[in-house]
């Protein structure tokens, strides 16, 4: 993305909150300026305003339960030479106080696909990526993930209602191409 196209879009954005009267805290300048004399850094015009504006959400959506988390992952890729395969794992430890402090984080999928899971409370996640190629034409894409909470006994709500601990999921993907 350009920085004309970033700016247009804070442009835009900025109009929307106007018209819906969210109030844009303008203390984020100071912030960015405060910053960039302790670092003795010299930060982009345009991210001091796109840090001024997106972080006048805070205004809006206000944290009220002071809630605190974290979230620790090891990944590793794999990828011999002149071998037809390649895989990556990730294991990942969160905490957090509730589901108001979740933590969200990228997740490598299979081809043309991508996961951004919800951590809150208190586990760990783990998954594998594998990948084979068969020949020019056919390739294999395999996934397989899982999250365990140390502290639930059931996991998500309604129709998604999982007894138990463990939400597991697998995918399987055929390519071939032509």
């Amino acid at each position: 993305m350009k920085v004309n196209e970033i700016t247009q879009s804070i442009q835009k954005l900025k109009a929307f909150w106007g018209k819906e009267k969210i109030v844009i805290d303008s203390g984020n300048k100071e912030k960015v300026e405060n910053f960039k004399l302790k670092r003795g850094s010299d930060l982009p015009s345009d991210f001091k305003e796109f840090y001024s504006h997106i972080n006048g959400m805070d205004k809006y959506y206000p944290n009220y339960s002071d809630e605190n988390g974290f979230l620790f992952y090891s990944e590793i890729f794999y990828k011999p030479s002149l071998q037809p395969f390649s895989m990556n794992a990730r294991f990942c430890y969160f905490e957090t106080d509730g589901y108001d402090s979740r933590i969200y984080a990228f997740e490598n999928d299979v081809l043309y696909a991508y996961s951004i899971p919800v951590f809150s409370g208190k586990g760990y996640r783990y998954y594998f990526n594998l990948r084979y190629k068969f020949n020019k034409k056919v390739s294999l894409f395999c996934r397989f993930a899982q999250t365990i909470y140390d502290e639930k006994n059931e996991v998500g709500s309604g129709l998604d209602l999982i007894q138990g601990n463990k939400k597991s999921e697998i995918k399987l993907q055929a390519m071939y191409s032509f």
